[in-house]
């Protein structure tokens, strides 16, 4: 019997390798990327409230400090305290962050972004500024209507803690879980209208959206180890909903927190996987790319880890071999330093082509689900995540300063 642990699990597909070359680094602006999705017209405001850091002195291993490298210290993570949104600024002068600040009952964390912590941090003077969070674009009233607002009403809150909301940027839909259908999941417009119930979607962990409008991806539970998903892909002109594995021949059973990403431009989607799910080796997990226009899929690259589009569609940057294995793997293996490397993927012909951009970088794979969040600023060189310290902690790593 396969063993079912936290985390993800995997590495590389068994796919004929691009060409790779190591080249200076491409410097495209960099796309903000995370699990959460803002609205354009609620972004958090800055309040101008500075917070001076206590910089830590470096406390990663030696190489981490080496090669004209810095790493800084940004936030100590504790307990309930969860990364929930990471992206840098495109000119990579600062980064934003937002941070689950405490649980309710029953261990029920907060859902809604206007109930996160939201910081920004200024590279350049070393401190941070409290944000004004983004606020929801639908009314109390429509919240009720949706039955979407909890029975009992939170002090300072009339709607009390909502369990699961997820609005587009894009379009006029919403996702939600309304209090009385237990963890069935539905879709409506903002305006109330249209509400209807997912067939087969429940549970839902996390929902991104394609900048053109047309698709969501639902990451759902998936009943096993914690942090195991399954994606579905959801057409919101129709509200057929798709299983991504079905859909793909590619099973994403045991990659965890690793979610399918759409491109800026809307026409590619890249997720993780593997094509051989027989076969229980690390190396058989990597990277997929979609095209949207035709649902057909082909292997992007044997790199495994955290990754991140480019804003001009053109690639990827990867971060090969940043994850916490604890399938297939030692214990031992599982909470030891890995080393780590960037890669960035360019898509605009083929074969795709690999960029090794930096390498030997230390990566630590703390039992926390912050550890997936992770954004890269080609502008600053520098990658910024949990897992780049012993500590459980928020930092940046410079890669060449």
């Amino acid at each position: 019997m396969k063993i079912f642990l936290l985390a993800i699990i995997a590495i590389a597909v068994g796919c004929s390798s691009p060409i790779v070359q190591q080249i200076d680094e491409p410097k495209p602006t960099v796309t903000e990327t995370s699990s959460l999705t803002v609205s354009p017209t609620v972004e958090p405001t800055l309040t101008m409230v500075p917070t001076t850091l206590v910089l830590q002195s470096p406390i990663a291993s030696s190489n981490q400090l080496s090669r004209n490298r810095e790493y800084i210290s940004i936030l100590g993570l504790e307990g309930r305290n969860l990364i929930e949104h990471l992206a840098w600024e495109p000119d990579g002068k600062s980064l934003t962050y937002a941070v689950q600040g405490e649980w309710g009952t029953n261990d029920v964390p907060y859902v809604e972004p206007k109930d996160w912590n939201w910081q920004k941090f200024d590279v350049t003077t070393g401190q941070s500024f409290h944000l004004s969070p983004p606020e929801s674009t639908l009314s109390l009233e429509i919240k009720r209507a949706l039955d979407i607002c909890a029975s009992e009403p939170m002090e300072g809150d009339e709607c009390g803690r909502v369990p699961i909301l997820w609005e587009s940027p894009y379009s006029d839909h919403v996702i939600y879980n309304p209090i009385s259908r237990g963890e069935n999941t539905w879709l409506a417009h903002k305006d109330g209208t249209g509400a209807m119930e997912l067939e087969s979607v429940f549970l839902t962990n996390n929902v991104q959206w394609s900048p053109d409008g047309r698709w969501a991806v639902i990451s759902d539970y998936a009943y096993r180890a914690p942090g195991m998903e399954v994606h579905l892909l959801l057409d919101l002109t129709n509200t057929a909903v798709y299983a991504l594995d079905a859909l793909t021949g590619h099973d994403s059973e045991f990659v965890s927190y690793l979610r399918p990403k759409f491109s800026p431009d809307g026409r590619y989607m890249a997720y993780a996987a593997t094509a051989d799910p027989d076969i229980e080796l690390e190396s058989a997990y990597g990277l997929f790319i979609m095209d949207m226009a035709t649902l057909k899929s082909e292997p992007l690259t044997d790199r495994f880890g955290p990754f991140q589009w480019s804003a001009d569609s053109h690639g990827l940057y990867v971060f090969d071999n940043a994850v916490r294995i604890e399938y297939l793997s030692r214990i031992e293996d599982t909470i030891a330093m890995r080393k780590a490397a960037l890669y960035y993927i360019d898509i605009s012909d083929k074969p795709f082509e690999e960029r090794l951009l930096f390498d030997d970088i230390d990566f630590y794979p703390h039992q926390s689900s912050s550890i997936w969040y992770w954004a890269y600023s080609p502008e600053a060189q520098a990658i910024s995540m949990v897992g780049l310290s012993p500590e459980l902690e928020l930092g940046i790593l410079f890669l060449f300063r």
